[in-house]
């Protein structure tokens, strides 16, 4: 035991004295770099996800006109307003500058079996399908995750965040550490590795007043009393997720950002086509927002990579498209969006020979991070991990 003590102390004592900056000793997991002007310690990844947004409109850009002629929500009074939806681009941004600036991949699919949420954001953040999570009820993943292998890796509590709009969204980033009893009979509190702030949970930071904190407080779901903050499974609006998620940036600068969204997919169960658009037009120009709020906050292009993607397609007719589920088709159809120094960019869409799935989110972002892809991940995404200025990819081929 103290000889692996030692030999620990002097394998961290040499990272440091290389110039790995920010990454320690990864205790499970060897580091490595595989190209010597590309340093994977000084890297950091944003993690966007949309809910429930489909391949159709997300690829397209545009609406689906068989849909939104049949929509129940379309009245005489709004038809002329919502007929303009057609022709009303989507994505525009987003399409825009991952197309010229990265790649947008359109042959992905859901690997879970159920094709829902918390199966997806599990499998997401776990590299592999979690066969115990069937349902938005399955509880919180049992192995560890890609934050908290991070978290794990990295020195700073904050170097890690998590900021979601769905409250169960903290089920699929970190295992239920519950608190425990001391040998004296003492309750000891067991705090998160990493920022969690999911929901309509406030989120504290020192010495700055957050006003997203306020806003949302007056503008709770219907289903959320203001004295009932904690773990329940609540939902905020997307905006507000989107000014908690800034505030993280400017006071934390974490090096992995994962931003989860849900007004696309609320409002795909309301079976509301208008509102479903509306939301990814918001959803657009939010991620441009952030990419802004990064720049500004001291990133740089040449060591921040953004990765755009969905949990889950949705029913692929204009009576199903609302819903999702293993047994409507169109619920197992992905997209994914990406940019940055290892992302082969791309003139087009991509319509990748390799049908990849939520497995190989995980390991793409290891990969980036210098990291060895967990054992039982899935496979990386080639275009994403390619080392700048050379036709390598970042993973040791032994």
């Amino acid at each position: 035991m103290i000889r692996r003590i030692i030999v620990s102390a002097l394998l961290f004592l040499s990272a440091l004295t290389l110039g790995i900056g920010r990454v320690k000793a990864d205790m499970h997991y060897k580091i490595e770099f595989t190209k010597a002007d590309f340093d994977s310690s000084k890297q950091n990844v944003v993690l966007i996800t949309l809910d429930g947004v489909r391949a159709e409109e997300a690829l397209s850009g545009f609406a689906d006109n068989e849909i939104i002629t049949f929509n129940p929500f379309l009245t005489s009074e709004e038809n002329k307003k919502d007929y303009q939806m057609l022709s009303t681009p989507l994505f525009p941004k987003s399409i825009a500058r991952f197309s010229k600036e990265g790649v947008i991949l359109d042959n992905m699919i859901v690997s879970n079996l159920a094709k829902l949420s918390l199966p997806a954001y599990q499998n997401i953040m776990a590299g592999f399908v979690q066969k115990d999570c069937l349902d938005n009820k399955c509880g919180s993943i049992q192995i560890k995750t890609l934050p908290e292998r991070l978290a794990d890796i990295f020195l700073n509590y904050t170097d890690v965040a998590v900021v979601a709009s769905w409250s169960n969204i903290k089920q699929a980033v970190t295992r239920d550490i519950k608190n425990k009893v001391s040998n004296d009979g003492k309750l000891i509190f067991i705090k998160n590795k990493f920022l969690i702030n999911t929901g309509v949970q406030p989120l504290q930071i020192a010495n700055i007043q957050n006003q997203a904190n306020e806003l949302q407080a007056n503008d709770l779901p219907s289903n959320v009393r203001k004295y009932q903050l904690e773990d329940r499974n609540d939902v905020r609006k997307d905006i507000y997720t989107i000014m908690q998620a800034k505030e993280v940036i400017k006071s934390f600068k974490p090096r992995f950002l994962f931003i989860s969204l849900n007004d696309t997919d609320a409002a795909g169960h309301e079976h509301n086509y208008p509102k479903y658009l509306s939301a990814m037009i918001n959803a657009d120009r939010w991620i441009e927002e952030i990419e802004d709020t990064l720049w500004v906050s001291g990133y740089n292009k040449e060591t921040t990579t953004i990765i755009v993607t969905t949990d889950h397609g949705r029913g692929n007719s204009r009576t199903t498209w609302g819903e999702h589920a293993s047994y409507l088709p169109g619920s197992e159809k992905l997209w994914l969006m990406a940019k940055g120094p290892t992302v082969t960019k791309q003139t087009s869409h991509k319509h990748n020979t390799i049908a990849y799935d939520h497995s190989s989110i995980r390991p793409t972002i290891e990969a980036i991070f210098g990291l060895k892809p967990c054992a039982k991940c899935g496979k990386p995404i080639e275009a994403l991990i390619h080392s700048p200025d050379s036709n390598s990819d970042l993973i040791s081929k032994q």
